[in-house]
């Protein structure tokens, strides 16, 4: 049975509220866990709607302690995250500019903020979003300047900021297979049904993988039994030698064609985020998506302010711009990512809801096959591995 995009959302918080630091987080949930389940759903049953804000228009606009907002503001994004009319909207309500560039991973986010790009706003993920804080490369946020944070669900929970001090949510979803049932006439329920020998050898040159290290590794340590944050020498030694096994018969690893590359029918089958195989499935009804049964990655991308942001102001009025409820909600019917504001549900587009109901939502069945990518000790294991198997 398929649950709305608010349940969904509260499954997430759920997942995030039982999160331990790393290290200590258990993978299976107790009966007593999915009884506290089955009372958020119901709490939140009882939640009035949030009220939209003012529209915008410049006279209108709210600018907290911001004073004279001041531009241009620089982003740094995931490319199927940046809704071009939202970023436009913002700059007609506030006269400013605004500009924006894009990356495929957090790694190469990390990468550019350590070599001195600067950025007045980036989007990292959860564990991310960690590493940075531990690295003081963030700004605590004024939160003043964001009162459009008390329309995000309160049933959310992160290991990573439990108090919000430098981060809010923005996009949250899931790390899959998305395939094509016309040619994939099996439904791929195992993380090793992609590192099957015979599999990839009827399908060569037909399966791509994320370019992504931690997904990447995470979906072979799934496939053998491990969790996604296992860093035994040994296991990943493992997970290393089944992916160099599967590389051969590989289209490749990509982030940012994903979606494209399953409607054209260029290939079959994709380790994919929850939003790309939702908006390949939108244009191509032949498109499924599966988590298997071994497990699969929660995540969401947050807002953060990199430091030495020379608009960090202006910064704050975007996300709060961004988590009013009709903004929220142009956003994910853009993006089939999932929203953090339970108020922007009632105005997603219909026909992105109606994408979203044909198996992208969860089910009780998955809610405790889900793990969050933690950064822990031994992380530096996984970029030793992912360099390994993406040398040239």
């Amino acid at each position: 049975m398929g649950l709305t995009p608010l349940t969904t959302l509260l499954v997430r918080g759920y997942t995030g509220l039982i999160s331990m630091p790393p290290g200590e987080k258990e993978r299976n949930m107790t009966k007593a866990g999915l009884f506290l389940l089955g009372l958020l759903l119901f709490v939140s049953g009882c939640a009035g709607q949030a009220a939209p804000t003012e529209p915008p228009g410049v006279v209108n606009a709210f600018t907290g302690n911001c004073g004279t907002v001041t531009g241009p503001l620089r982003l740094s994004m995931w490319a199927d995250e940046a809704v071009p009319e939202v970023l436009a909207a913002f700059e007609q309500r506030y006269g400013i500019k605004v500009t924006h560039d894009t990356y495929s991973s957090n790694e190469e986010l990390i990468e550019r903020l350590e070599q001195g790009a600067r950025y007045d706003l980036v989007f990292p993920s959860d564990y991310a979003v960690q590493i940075l804080v531990e690295q003081e490369r963030l700004e605590p946020l004024a939160l003043e300047n964001i009162p459009n944070r008390k329309y995000v669900t309160n049933q959310l929970a992160y290991y990573y900021d439990p108090l919000n001090r430098y981060s809010l949510p923005f996009q949250w979803g899931t790390s899959g297979i998305a395939y094509n049932s016309t040619y994939i006439k099996t439904p791929p329920t195992s993380w090793a049904m992609m590192f099957d020998p015979a599999f990839l050898e009827a399908h060569n040159q037909k399966i791509t993988m994320l370019d992504d290290k931690r997904e990447v590794i995470g979906a072979a340590l799934l496939a053998m039994g491990y969790s996604v944050n296992d860093a035994d020498p040994n296991h990943l030694q493992e997970a290393q030698a089944l992916l160099l096994t599967q590389q051969p018969r590989l289209n490749g690893y990509d982030t940012e064609q994903v979606a494209e590359r399953l409607v054209s029918e260029e290939i079959y089958l994709a380790h994919s985020w929850s939003g790309m195989a939702a908006l390949a499935a939108s244009e191509n009804a032949a498109i499924r998506y599966v988590i298997p049964e071994e497990g699969g990655v929660i995540w969401v991308d947050n807002m953060v302010i990199p430091k030495g942001a020379t608009a960090k102001c202006t910064a704050e009025l975007f996300m709060n711009f961004v988590l009013d409820p009709p903004v929220a909600a142009q956003i994910s019917s853009h993006t089939f990512y999932n929203s953090p504001v339970p108020g922007a549900e009632p105005l997603l587009d219909p026909a992105t809801l109606e994408v979203l109901n044909r198996g992208f939502l969860l089910d009780d069945s998955v809610i405790g096959r889900l793990e969050w990518i933690e950064y822990a000790e031994g992380a530096e294991r996984f970029t030793e591995l992912w360099e390994a198997v993406r040398q040239p």
